[in-house]
């Protein structure tokens, strides 16, 4: 079995915060960018908004910056909600259910994260239809994920609660986790409801600002993520000593220093 000791470092926790400052700063340097080339409306634009779509702003000469941006938020989101997952499959003993539901999530996911590289390679400019469907694929797939995620922590809840029948709910750590990604996503969708049902050309403004909105919530995503880890390494790691699966003896008390 692979080691634990990458995996348990005490900086590894922050490690979705890449993807939250990946994401929001490119999100921040293509509005910047877009803004100081004096808010243009670009030739394959057939309507007037303010701001423009980001998918516009990336198929510019700014697209090698939408990509390399978009690719590291991916592989970082990725690699964190894996190392996750690889602990309390491997470490922590999680029942079958739990490990089932979030290696269906972490498929959901990796599916999202590949249609969000596509969008950001197949500009709206030449493949219009493509960017399209890769962008449809990228908001089911990580809405599928995170109800798989939710389900995961609620699983993880009933397993808590079952070591301690005096647990208060609001103490249980994964009833809090779960109740932030649940507002998370609730927000979210009805950003995305008023994004993809607004139609009139008139209102465009409206929906290309809740484009924009969507994109930056979609970076409180990341602390949650962080904040799960953070636990899972916090009051999960003496279990994983006490059962000799951990093979780093100094972990525990990086961890409590931290």
């Amino acid at each position: 079995m692979p080691t634990a000791k990458f995996f348990t470092s005490p900086y590894i926790p922050f490690l979705p915060l890449v993807s939250a400052v990946s994401w929001g700063g490119m999100l921040i340097a293509l509005l910047v960018c877009w803004s100081v080339q004096g808010k243009p409306i670009y030739s394959w634009m057939d309507h007037y908004s303010n701001p423009v779509y980001i998918s516009d702003i990336g198929a510019t000469n700014l697209q090698p910056v939408f990509i390399s941006f978009v690719c590291l938020s991916c592989l970082v989101h990725f690699f964190s909600v894996g190392c996750m997952l690889y602990l309390r499959i491997f470490y922590q003993g999680v029942q079958r259910d739990v490990k089932w539901v979030g290696i269906v999530g972490l498929v959901f996911l990796g599916i999202s994260q590949i249609g969000i590289t596509c969008v950001s390679c197949f500009n709206t400019h030449i493949f219009q239809h493509v960017h399209a469907a890769f962008l449809a694929i990228f908001i089911v797939g990580m809405f599928i994920a995170l109800v798989f995620q939710v389900t995961e922590l609620c699983l993880l809840s009933a397993q808590l609660k079952k070591q301690d029948q005096e647990l208060n709910w609001h103490k249980n750590r994964y009833n809090v986790l779960g109740s932030l990604k649940v507002i998370f996503l609730v927000f979210a969708v009805i950003f995305a409801i008023c994004f993809g049902s607004i139609s009139s050309n008139k209102e465009r403004s409206i929906v290309t600002r809740f484009e924009w909105i969507l994109s930056f919530w979609y970076c409180f995503l990341f602390p949650i993520y962080s904040l799960e880890y953070y636990w899972l390494l916090k009051y999960d790691i003496k279990i994983m000593q006490d059962c000799g699966r951990i093979d780093s003896p100094d972990i525990g008390s990086e961890i409590k220093s931290s």
